[in-house]
């Protein structure tokens, strides 16, 4: 079984990270534009390489 290595993140403070959290949850429920991003870069990966 392969493992996947640990990446090392420098994060100034993670107290923060619920709110990110929340506020991506909000920005998916209310702007459905995001989904449809996400999916067509997922379909054609316009960022890869």
């Amino acid at each position: 079984m392969a493992t996947i290595p640990a990446q090392r993140y420098d994060v100034k403070d993670l107290k923060l990270a619920d709110d990110g959290r929340r506020m991506i949850e909000w920005a998916a429920q209310e702007m459905p534009v995001l989904q449809q991003i996400r999916e067509r870069f997922k379909r054609e990966q316009p960022l890869k390489g």
